[in-house]
């Protein structure tokens, strides 16, 4: 039986759970990009305490396995830099069990009805080169039409509306 997914704004309480999806995103999946020993030193920096106060920012979307009643993914969209025209895509993963199973579109698809991203003429997101073709599946294009890394690394990329 295929999973069933919903999207919930986030709650206090997930913090720990989202913690986990990111560590384990990082230190799985994106050390093949970056390095094991950066990326285990990005991971230790998410704590419960540094999503919480991301909640803060903006506004915060988990997914959850409906038949578990798991979180297994989360995004945040705030202003970017405090603007009223441009926002930005934070902290997007997906628990690596459920990779390339239609959460990921479907936390996106949530997205596109938030204020801030219907106010938004731009969306930015910093992506990791391993979520790169991701967002290009979403309609992201590579900011100011072209592609190059950031001083982390990141690939920016944005939508237009």
């Amino acid at each position: 039986m295929e999973n069933q997914f919903s999207v919930r704004r986030f709650s206090q309480g997930d913090e720990e759970t989202l913690v986990q999806v990111i560590r384990e995103n990082l230190t799985q999946i994106n050390q093949h990009d970056y390095g094991i020993e950066s990326m285990n030193e990005l991971a230790v920096s998410f704590t419960p305490q540094k999503i919480l106060r991301q909640s803060l920012l903006g506004n915060m979307y988990v997914g959850v396995d409906d038949d578990t009643n798991e979180v297994i993914a989360c995004v945040t969209i705030a202003p970017f830099f405090e603007s009223k025209t441009e926002s930005i895509l934070l902290s997007f993963f997906v628990d690596v069990r459920y990779h390339r199973k239609g959460i990921g579109r479907l936390l996106f698809n949530a997205i596109k009805n938030d204020s801030y991203y219907l106010r938004a003429r731009r969306i930015e997101v910093p992506s990791s080169l391993y979520a790169e073709k991701f967002y290009l599946k979403l309609g992201f294009e590579y900011k100011n039409k072209i592609r190059s890394l950031d001083s982390q690394n990141y690939v920016r990329m944005e939508i237009l509306r």
